[in-house]
């Protein structure tokens, strides 16, 4: 029998959705309603995600919430502040009419986006809230200097440390809450819960119905999915490209993934890394933004997927390409290296400059996709493996379970 909704906060939802975060809120409300949790999803409704068409989900009702002072959140982040404020200020609205329509268990805020209006509606309907931990701007700023805008690091903290509940994605990312030293008030408690989350059915299925994509027109495709962005190390991969080129020009790159405008000098660097080897620019893709399905899809086409990020709270990439049963290479960082380990991957050491920038080793990077398409017997042997490691400590079931118990545990 329910006993209330669960309020879930979405910055990110599908089908018009942006980030991993979006897809991993989906697959959790999706678990939760089959296991009787009624589930209410408050999304944004702006311009660039009108008229997104959701799927019915059994227990999951999805509110996509009319931005009435502002129509978009764009690539600038310096407006960001403004437009959260405004859209936190409509979802509280939409939240508290909801609270007179059905009994609200608790609040479920994912990142920092909207835990101002959920500790606001925390005191109007008595609910506690749970807090979602996907990723941290802390390390961004003092390892790239990307700037974070103000307020935002106000509210993460805030988050931290008011929550009733705090959930991590992985232990790199439950350790950064242990490392700020202001006092917690003690009516607020915090539970660090490490879920091991997921969406990895969907891409093994969608792996085997979808067609193959083209193959190369000879030798082993290497595959990134991912943003184009300095903590995601693809212009490390890209200078790794130009080693392994001189020594197998057969291998073909596939670069998958959007690029935001701030980003836009740094995706500049990475197509000029390729294009100083010769030969080598007229080996790689660049897809843009694919949807997951086609992730999956491009990986039965490839003989490797490379995930050199030097920042990765969880890392999905890692987690669907093993689903997929893709050899991996992985930077040894954050969730990566708790996701793979030897017998299932090759991990590579990071190094940081006189700055404090981490970055993966760009030789040994090199080295380890060289070493993959040597011995494909042994890369094929580790993904088996790595798809087992997955289907055991990395499965969606496992995320919404563990979740429910920290649901029943503050709000029983």
């Amino acid at each position: 029998m329910s006993r209330g909704a669960a309020v879930v906060f979405a910055y990110d939802y599908p089908p018009a959705h942006h980030t991993g975060m979006g897809t991993h809120i989906h697959e959790l409300v999706r678990g939760l309603g089959a296991r009787g949790v009624a589930c209410h999803v408050l999304v944004p409704d702006t311009a660039d995600r009108r008229g997104a068409v959701d799927v019915p989900l059994p227990g999951v009702t999805v509110h996509r919430v009319e931005m009435t002072r502002s129509s978009a959140f764009g690539d600038d982040r310096s407006d960001l502040p403004a437009l959260l404020a405004a859209a936190n200020e409509d979802l509280l609205a939409r939240a508290v009419r909801l609270g007179r329509e059905v009994p609200v268990r608790l609040l479920h805020c994912h990142d920092f986006y909207f835990v101002p209006a959920a500790l606001r509606l925390r005191e109007a309907l008595g609910a506690p809230v749970v807090s979602t931990v996907h990723m941290a701007f802390d390390p961004l700023v003092r390892w790239w200097g990307l700037p974070v805008p103000p307020g935002i690091a106000e509210i993460e903290r805030a988050m931290c440390l008011q929550s009733d509940a705090l959930v991590t994605v992985s232990r790199s990312m439950a350790e950064r809450p242990r490392r700020d030293p202001r006092p917690r008030p003690r009516r607020h408690r915090r539970r660090l819960q490490r879920l091991r989350s997921g969406r990895l059915r969907a891409a093994g299925r969608a792996a085997r119905r979808r067609r193959r994509p083209p193959r190369a027109r000879r030798g082993p495709t290497v595959v990134y999915a991912g943003r184009i962005a300095p903590q995601k190390g693809v212009l490390e991969l890209a200078r790794a490209a130009g080693a392994v080129h001189r020594a197998r020009p057969d291998v073909q790159w596939v670069l998958a993934g959007i690029t935001s405008e701030p980003e836009r000098a740094y995706a500049d660097a990475v197509r000029a890394a390729f294009d100083a080897v010769p030969g080598l620019s007229a080996r790689v893709r660049w897809l843009g933004r694919i949807d997951r399905a086609e992730v999956a899809a491009l990986y039965r086409a490839a003989a490797l997927a490379v995930v050199p990020s030097a920042y990765e709270p969880f890392g999905y990439a890692a987690t669907e390409a093993m689903a997929a049963r893709v050899p991996v290479v992985v930077s040894a960082s954050g969730g990566l290296a708790e996701i793979v380990d030897d017998d299932t991957g090759i991990r590579v050491p990071w190094r940081a400059d006189a700055a404090g920038a981490r970055a993966i080793d760009v030789d040994a990077l090199g080295a380890a996709i060289l070493a993959v398409l040597a011995d494909p017997g042994a890369a094929r042997a580790r993904a088996e493996r790595a798809a087992e490691r997955v289907a055991r400590r990395f499965d969606v079931d496992g995320m919404v379970a563990a979740t429910a118990a920290v649901y029943d545990r503050i709000a029983p």
